[in-house]
Order: C-alpha cells, then structure tokens, then sequence
C-alpha cells in the first residue's frame, strides 16, 4: 500500500447494483479489506439475471484473439475457482466450444489461422464425433479451447446470501435522493454497477450506452447428444439433464422487456439448421445488455464529480472482462495503478456520437426514470 494508505482506509464505497459486475467488484474488495455496501433492487430486469454466461476467447467475424483474452481469461479462471471454493458450490464452467462452420470459406480459413502463434491455443481442428453424427455440417466444425459458460443467475444470488449474512447489501430502490444523501459524506464514493439502467439515472445519464436486446430460450431434447457448447450463427449451451440454453438475439432498435415470438423462432429456425428435430422451449427470457459503441467498458469517476464512479458496459463479453477489470479497478481506487484510457469513461465526456442518438431517445422515453430510482 502506498503512502495514501491512511486516508484511503477511511473511504465508504456503495456499490448500486448487484449483477454480475457488481458482485464481482464487491467480493475483490471485501477480500481487500476496503469499506463496501451494496445496494440493490432486485434487479429483476438485470441482463445477469437472463445472461447465458458464455465466453469466448476469439471474435468468428475476423477470427482474431478477442480483446485481452490471453490476459483476462486466466485471470477469469483463477478468480472464479476461488469463489467456488469459498462459497463450496459450482456455477464456473470451462466447455470446449465447437464452431459450425457456414461454408468452405470458412473452414479454410480456420485451418489457416489456427497455425497463427497468437491463435494456436484457441483454435484446434479437434474433431467431435457426436457434433458430427448429430449436428448438419457439411463444412465441418472446429474447436475453441478455454471456452465456457457460467451460471450466472446462480452466482448472483449465492453472492447475494453470502452479502446478505456479511450485513453488506441493502435491498431497496435507490433513489436520486438517496445518492445525493450518500454522497454528501465526504468520504464517500457511489461505483455505478446497474448495466443499462445508467441510461437513465443520476450522474451517468449522458453516457452513450447502447441497450442490446437479447433473447434467449431454455430448450429440451431428449435426443441431442453433445456435450460440447456450440456456435452455428447462435449459440447452444448444455445444460444437463437434456436442457440446453440457445441464444441469442440481437437487438438495438427494442425499448420493451417482453418476449417476442420473432425472436423465439430466430433461434429455433438457426437451430433447425443444423438440428431438425424437434425440441421443447421450457423457458423464453429476455435481457438488455450493457454495450458501449466501442465495445469498451466503462469505469472510472465521474469528470466533474469524483464521489460518482462507474464500473460497466460490458456487454455480451461480460463474464471474462469483469473479474481482470474489477482487479484493475481496485488497484485504481487504491492508488496503486492508473485507470486504463481504453476503458475510462472520461472518452466520452462532451462526445456526440449522431448514430447512436436515436436509440437512446427512443430508450430513454420508454424506460425514463420518473420517480429517479433504481
């Protein structure tokens, strides 16, 4: 610890929002000894409650290390285990995935980059012979290494009780007023976790985030056999007890929560593509994803107000960014390391960004936040 020491141990973090980047970032700095309380909602329209939880160490679209991958899966790894064993339960899952791919093309290039040294411990032209009875491939299908999914839903309420026992988290609607209560401490500091909803809250509302529609859909087959999770365009997850999670949709024009009959039968029309037999749909959710139009997430303090600090936006890729992140971010709160310019949310102080203005109109008229709360 570095000379701050003294005035640093006097500060109060209150973290708002207990998803997915809020429980992470709230168990590292309970492990690092620091004064945190998390306030919460229930989040019954947060993305980690509907969230897939899967992660992916390469991008399809270029075939390329996605970004920080080598760095931010191990740490992703390593963090995770231990909060398994710390809470004696399992939401953590390293699953192979296998990649369908869509035409010859495709498959030439994987056998190409999969020989590229940066690439080399993602891809395999490993071979699953049950994808390969069961699933339509002419193409053939490749293999991504350190994949996986994680039970998300899962871990948020197992860090919920844990929080709840520690005396740590509060359940309410945190109003504007109630910030500005907090706030007015001054050893205080307010960390945004609350995903799309910073949309339309106090201190983050000019943020350009993007709310990314996704629907996901828990199938039933007794016949598919794979065990492996795969990607045909979407995703399939086993699950277990011949339940898969197949997801998801796209969307940024979409300012409701509700279930779409368009969206259920994107996916099962992807999925018949390669699996023509039949299934049942058991469940059919919906979630907004937190996505910056850089595909960066967002975290530091607020440029004019430093009590305010936001730890987000990370979109669909959120399982594997937040544990390295919240690392990070502790370190800063810390003194100990300098936020990171390819995620401080200072880039888009006073930035326009005309194509995205339509979205968050559209968003914010629909979901405003008449009474300011959370």
């Amino acid at each position: 610890m570095n000379d701050n020491s003294n005035s640093l141990d006097k500060k109060k973090y209150f973290i708002i929002g207990q998803g997915l980047a809020g429980s992470v970032l709230a168990l590292l700095m309970i492990d690092a000894e620091m004064d945190v309380t998390v306030l919460d909602d229930g989040h019954l329209s947060s993305s980690s409650m509907v969230a897939a939880g899967m992660w992916n160490p390469v991008t399809f679209k270029k075939l390329n290390e996605s970004w920080l991958a080598s760095q931010v899966v191990p740490m992703a790894d390593n963090i995770y285990s231990r909060l398994e064993e710390k809470f004696n339960t399992s939401f953590y899952h390293p699953t192979e995935l296998v990649r369908i791919f869509a035409d010859a093309h495709t498959s030439n290039d994987w056998d190409e980059r999969s020989v590229h040294p940066e690439l080399s411990s993602f891809l395999s032209d490993d071979q699953d012979e049950v994808v390969a009875q069961q699933i339509h491939q002419p193409y053939g299908h490749g293999v991504v290494h350190h994949a996986g999914w994680m039970d998300v839903p899962g871990f948020v309420q197992c860090v919920k009780s844990f929080l709840l026992e520690q005396k740590k988290l509060i359940v309410e609607k945190v109003t504007e007023e109630r910030i500005l209560a907090l706030s007015a401490d001054e050893n205080c500091i307010i960390i945004y976790c609350t995903g799309w909803k910073s949309l339309v809250q106090y201190g983050f509302d000019w943020l350009p985030m993007i709310p990314n529609k996704g629907e996901v859909l828990t199938i039933k087959s007794e016949n598919l056999q794979v065990k492996r999770m795969m990607n045909f365009g979407k995703f399939l997850i086993p699950l277990g007890n011949n339940l898969f999670r197949l997801g998801a949709t796209y969307e940024l024009s979409q300012t409701d929560l509700r279930p779409t009959d368009a969206g259920k039968s994107e996916l099962l029309n992807q999925l018949c593509d390669v699996y023509p037999e039949p299934v049942d749909v058991m469940h059919h959710q919906v979630g907004y994803r937190p996505t910056m139009p850089d595909r960066r997430p967002v975290l530091g303090f607020h440029p004019e107000n430093p009590k305010y600090a936001i730890f987000n936006g990370f979109g669909s890729k959120g399982v594997m960014l937040i544990p390295f992140f919240a690392d990070h971010f502790i370190q800063v709160l810390q003194g100990e390391n300098v936020l990171m310019k390819d995620v401080d949310v200072k880039r888009y102080w006073n930035k326009v960004i005309p194509s995205v203005l339509p979205l968050i109109a559209g968003f914010k008229e629909k979901h405003n936040a008449a009474d300011g709360g959370f």
